[in-house]
């Protein structure tokens, strides 16, 4: 069973922003993914996987991810202080080849970035995922600060079909995976208040923009917040209230 962590909702806005196509983010983890990463990995921490959709109505192609501020280095991270991703060592920031996960278990469970593509498969399929110069996973354990993601990814062929989001028929919705962040020691339990657009959000505080192509060759920017704010009473040793704020404009 999938556990919500943050739902970005345009709903929270207004009735304009409502009516979009898109419906915004949702980060996704549960105890199996949990439990498999923390004995694949086997170095004495607890892990927790969260991976990252983005949500739309109808079908739709995601071309870019990630945050454009010009000269200034903007992303998301990990919400506590000293909370790290997993990233085996000497692996790319993309989506793990799924031939190696025999050999390599913690592979499987790598924190990466992608345009649709939970692992690359042994068939001789290509990931045009790629990423600018500026992206990173930024490794600040040992100066005890929170781990975070700066830079952009993007669909490297937009003309393949690898940005088209897939229906979810369990959610009634379209979506394209867009990240799976494999996150030490983060906590699992949380609890939900408010509407639907506030929940507890355990994993991220920070910005994330997703370029969504539209007809006729425009543009939409879906700019998402994510901020954390204690939570008394939550499950877990501490709770993050995920507001997910959403901007849109056409370019």
């Amino acid at each position: 069973m999938f556990r919500a962590l943050s739902v970005c909702s345009a709903l929270a806005l207004s009735s304009a922003v409502a009516s979009a196509n898109f419906l915004g983010v949702d980060l996704r983890t549960n105890a199996f993914w949990n439990d498999s990463a923390t004995t694949a990995i086997d170095d004495g921490n607890d892990y927790n996987v969260v991976r990252m959709f983005a949500v739309f109505e109808t079908s739709s192609t995601v071309n870019v991810v990630g945050h454009v501020t010009g000269a200034e280095i903007g992303g998301f991270g990990v919400a506590d202080m000293g909370g790290s991703f997993f990233r085996a060592p000497g692996t790319a920031p993309t989506a793990p080849n799924e031939g190696l996960f025999g050999v390599a278990p913690a592979l499987e469970w790598n924190s990466f970035i992608t345009i649709g593509l939970l692992s690359v498969p042994s068939d001789g399929t290509i990931d045009r995922t790629a990423t600018t110069d500026s992206f990173q996973f930024v490794d600040t354990t040992m100066d005890g600060e929170r781990d975070f993601v700066a830079g952009d990814w993007f669909n490297s062929s937009p003309g393949s079909n690898q940005g088209v989001t897939t229906f979810n028929e369990s959610t009634g919705n379209y979506e394209l995976l867009l990240g799976q962040f494999t996150i030490r020691n983060l906590p699992y339990g949380f609890s939900t208040t408010g509407p639907a657009s506030v929940l507890e959000n355990l994993a991220f505080s920070g910005e994330l923009t997703i370029f969504e192509q539209e007809d006729a060759g425009k543009i939409a920017e879906h700019g998402i917040q994510f901020i954390a704010i204690p939570a008394p009473g939550a499950i877990a040793l501490f709770g993050l209230a995920g507001l997910a704020g959403v901007r849109r404009r056409r370019a």
